[in-house]
């Protein structure tokens, strides 16, 4: 790709930008001195755990920081050579959205709700581009047919309620795109999407940055949608610069200790059981750095002079500068990886576990319609079947994953083996025991061997209650013959304190006290407060940093081997199912379409389905050619699933049968301790 424009200078620079917010707790330097440019037909990657100013710099160049709190504090923001800052708001418009536009990071929060989608976009270029209403519109339908929006006609009267979370992102691509700027900043634009849309949604970036010469800023957390994506990367912490390079270079080289540790804290489709490198301690608050550099309290390569001086930016190589004193040690160490060791799963369950563990779950033919009672245009709604007649089973200690899109019916299963939701039909069976048919107070009971993870720890946890009550409450409310008093309850609550790694003094705090990953290990000491035999876990790691989400795999990991607990695993990120799991099953519109043990399923899938979704997984690996499938169009709707095979609607391989008849689960492979079950008529 070009690195610059005809001039030869960049589109975009942003030159030692400081911007600030006032609070009561002091001066929070979000920004602090950060410098980087994009040029004409460049994609650069900004990445960094949350709270390091990359949104902020985003914000500050679109001139979005509120002010009050937020000011400009320093540095410069530079359009084809002129400060951003330095216009007022009037010339300041005919720029945002026009010459330089955001994707933001929430579509559904982003897009106003009481618009159509044609009238946002129309709205925009009419503007922008002061053209009439007959022009803009044919304008829109040429931008949703550019973001591939199937049938653009009709989808342009349509709400944002009315699509799903893929074809929102597009049209907020669209909306983005409607003016053909020349800068284009995405926030976090695939964090929400299942692998299947982000590959779009990446493949869309890729076609449109070539065919109108943008410059793009992608901010991100993924560190494989940055190695296929970008040609250069910032890597910021604490609002700060601390590293630059191409994106081989930096993968290859990595000069900072901050890069390196998110490099070897990022599951891998490479990487089996073994533990992921952790990166200790927090992200420092903001309105108290100390001397020194940002993150010497959390590095292994910190010497006494990095506590007391802040490194400045050096040369390491060509196009490479890092903001180390001991960059020569970081480089000799090495990338901190194990992406050549695959720990085979018969080593794993050989050690401790029976090869085939023995059944504690067994769940068969399970069901889940909601009714469609309500007047529909004339007609009853159709029941919405999320799942449909499914089987599988969990053995003790084991992790059973399950993996599919959104509406897929993961999470509708998980909460209906709690009887979170009442299923329409199917048996449940614990430890033998049928648990489809107790009555409330009895399954009451039950449910203390089967406990759940939610995917929001803040929005499951009681922001009245101190961290000590929320995790006691279980305790009290179903004792055991070690927590009937109060002396009990409290040794137990110290021993899972210290089990997930928070302090005794942090009992005493409110939700609102702790970070995104401590909340997380909050609820996972609730949820092994009363010692169960499952544990539900719907997407426990999904809305995580990389940084905090290898803490909470290694903790899963860890409690699973000291404790024989079993995992019912819900994730749509395939790298950390293919680290956590025993075996994985694959869901598509409310049934299962293979299951296999994890090394079968990711080194030999036999369901197109599955081939699929393991093409779209972003590769950490710059440079490796990729060879991705992607899925045509949005799932159907659960409420008219197709006939026949659920799947045939979007499959390459669908032939009459597969129209006409549903394929059962069948052995496909028989080699291994457990068989691969595969739903396919052509496989």
């Amino acid at each position: 790709m070009s690195s610059s424009d005809q001039s030869g200078a960049p589109l975009l620079e942003i030159d030692n930008l400081s911007t600030y917010f006032d609070t009561l707790a002091g001066t929070v330097r979000s920004v602090n001195g950060v410098s980087y440019s994009v040029s004409a037909g460049e994609t650069l990657g900004v990445v960094g755990e949350s709270g390091c100013g990359k949104s902020v710099t985003a914000l500050s160049v679109m001139r979005l920081v509120p002010t009050p709190p937020g000011r400009y504090a320093g540095g410069e923001v530079r359009y084809r050579g002129t400060n951003l800052l330095a216009l007022s708001e009037k010339q300041m418009r005919t720029i945002r959205g026009n010459r330089i536009s955001m994707i933001f990071q929430e579509p559904m929060t982003s897009l106003n709700p009481v618009l159509t989608i044609g009238r946002q976009i129309a709205e925009t270029i009419m503007l922008h581009q002061k053209v009439g209403r007959s022009e803009a519109h044919a304008r829109v339908l040429e931008m949703l047919e550019l973001v591939q929006i199937a049938e653009p006609e009709r989808r342009i009267d349509e709400y944002p309620h009315q699509l799903s979370g893929g074809m929102r992102q597009r049209v907020m691509i669209a909306l983005a795109l409607a003016c053909n700027p020349d800068v284009l900043i995405a926030d976090e634009p695939t964090t929400a999407l299942d692998v299947t849309i982000q590959a779009q949604i990446l493949d869309l970036l890729r076609n449109l940055q070539q065919k109108l010469g943008m410059g793009v800023i992608i901010i991100t957390h993924d560190l494989g949608v940055v190695a296929e994506c970008c040609d250069r990367v910032v890597v910021m912490y604490a609002g700060r610069k601390v590293e630059e390079a191409s994106v081989a270079e930096l993968f290859a080289r990595p000069a900072h200790p901050y890069t390196r540790a998110l490099l070897a804290a990022m599951p891998s489709m490479n990487t089996g059981a073994e533990r992921l490198e952790e990166i200790p301690g927090l992200v420092p608050a903001l309105h108290d750095l100390g001397p020194g550099c940002s993150f010497a309290p959390r590095c292994k390569f910190a010497t006494e002079r990095c506590r007391t001086e802040v490194p400045p930016l050096a040369g390491q190589g060509p196009g490479h500068i890092a903001a180390c004193f001991e960059a020569d040690r970081v480089i000799a160490a090495g990338r901190a990886d194990t992406a050549g060791h695959v720990e085979s799963l018969s080593d794993e369950l050989a050690d401790g576990l029976a090869p085939l563990p023995a059944p504690l779950l067994e769940v068969t033919a399970l069901t889940k319609h909601y009714p469609g009672s309500r007047v529909w245009f004339g007609r009853n709604r159709p029941d919405v079947q999320a799942v449909d007649g499914i089987s599988f089973s969990v053995g003790r200690g084991e992790t059973l994953s399950l993996v599919g899109e959104s509406g897929c019916g993961k999470s509708t299963t998980g909460k209906s083996i709690l009887r979170l939701i009442e299923p329409t039909s199917g048996s449940i069976r614990l430890d033998g025991e049928e648990i489809m048919n107790l009555g409330a107070e009895q399954m009451r009971e039950r449910r203390r061997d089967m406990q759940i993870i939610f995917q929001d720890p803040y929005a499951s946890l009681n922001p009245r209650m101190t961290a000590g009550q929320i995790v006691m409450e279980p305790m009290s409310n179903f004792p055991s013959a070690d927590t009937r008093n109060v002396r009990g309850r409290r040794e137990r609550l110290e021993w899972l304190f210290s089990k997930v790694g928070l302090r005794p003094e942090s009992m005493k705090k409110y939700p609102h006290e702790f970070s995104g990953g401590q909340r997380q290990r909050l609820g996972i000491a609730r949820a092994l407060a009363l010692q169960p035999k499952i544990i539900v876990c719907d997407e426990p790691v999904s809305a995580l940093d990389v940084s905090v989400q290898a803490q909470v795999i290694n903790l899963l990991t860890d409690l699973q081997r000291d404790l024989g607990v079993a995992y019912l695993f819900v994730a749509h990120d395939l790298t950390v199912v293919r680290h956590i799991s025993h075996r994985v099953a694959v869901m598509y519109l409310g049934h299962i379409m293979e299951i296999a043990d994890r090394d079968t399923l990711f080194s030999s899938p036999r369901h197109p389905y599955t081939e699929i979704l393991l093409s779209a997984v972003p590769k950490a690996e710059p440079g490796t050619p990729m060879t991705r499938r992607l899925l045509q169009g949005d799932p159907p709707s659960p409420a008219r699933p197709p006939s026949g095979c659920r799947f045939h609607t979007r499959c390459p391989l669908a032939t009459d049968i597969c129209r006409a008849q549903r394929p059962e689960l069948t052995p496909r492979n028989t080699a291994g301790a457990a068989p691969q079950l595969v739903a396919c008529h052509m496989r």
